[in-house]
């Protein structure tokens, strides 16, 4: 896949993992597709395993980029209603 359509994770010293969704932040990371079982794969694997285990899991990092990415969505689907490039509909 296109690196756009990945996920960057960075890495910590204080051993933790977080998304990093602007795929900007200093430090070394890694690339993952955005498909849970990627996340799984990753974490059975024991070159990563080590990151995932300061963190409650890659389920719940997984959640945290779920809950990232869809205010994100929110946040531009406000605004470009209220610029008017979003028709409103009563499906939100």
């Amino acid at each position: 896949r296109q690196k756009k359509e990945l996920l960057r994770l960075v890495f910590h010293p204080a051993g933790k993992v977080s998304f990093d969704p602007r795929q900007t932040s200093l430090g070394r990371g890694f690339y993952l597709c955005p498909e849970k079982k990627c996340f799984s794969l990753a974490y059975k694997n024991s070159r990563w395993r080590k990151f995932f285990l300061g963190d409650d899991g890659p389920t719940d990092l997984f959640l945290t980029i779920c809950a990232t990415v869809r205010s994100s969505i929110e946040q531009n689907v406000a605004l470009g209603k209220k610029m008017n490039c979003v028709k409103n509909t009563d499906d939100e």
